[in-house]
């Protein structure tokens, strides 16, 4: 089983089947909405 998590709160972005444990980072659609919005 493997779990996205967000690099910037986190939170648990979502669980996906694979062979091994595995946990990968990415940024949730809220933070990256924040961020959008900051750069502009």
């Amino acid at each position: 089983m493997g779990t996205l998590i967000c690099q910037t709160c986190d939170t648990t972005i979502e669980h996906f089947e694979v062979n091994k444990v595995t946990t990968l980072y990415a940024n949730c659609p809220e933070c990256k909405r924040k961020r959008k919005n900051l750069k502009k």
